[in-house]
């Protein structure tokens, strides 16, 4: 019997790569110009999102309630019969 299966590649294929590779800008003054914006950006970005997540870390652990039912192996006991 023929099957009919497709094959595709788990890593990029070398177009693809050089692709991703290459940089936009060109020129070395344009690469820092990028590189300090980004800094900045980024760094800012960090300090909200950090600042963001403290904040709601409380909120978001889990609390241990009683509230719920038992299991039922619990509510039962074994019998003597059974091992």
């Amino acid at each position: 019997m023929l099957s009919s299966t497709v094959i595709t590649p788990s890593l990029p294929t070398l177009s693809i790569a050089s692709a991703i590779m290459s940089p936009i800008v060109e020129s070395a003054a344009e690469i820092e110009a990028v590189a300090a914006i980004w800094s900045r950006v980024s760094t800012g970005f960090d300090i909200a999102l950090s600042s963001a997540e403290i904040a709601s870390t409380a909120f978001s652990i889990p609390r241990f309630s009683a509230i719920g039912f038992e299991p039922a192996a619990t509510l039962r006991r074994p019998s003597r019969t059974s091992a």
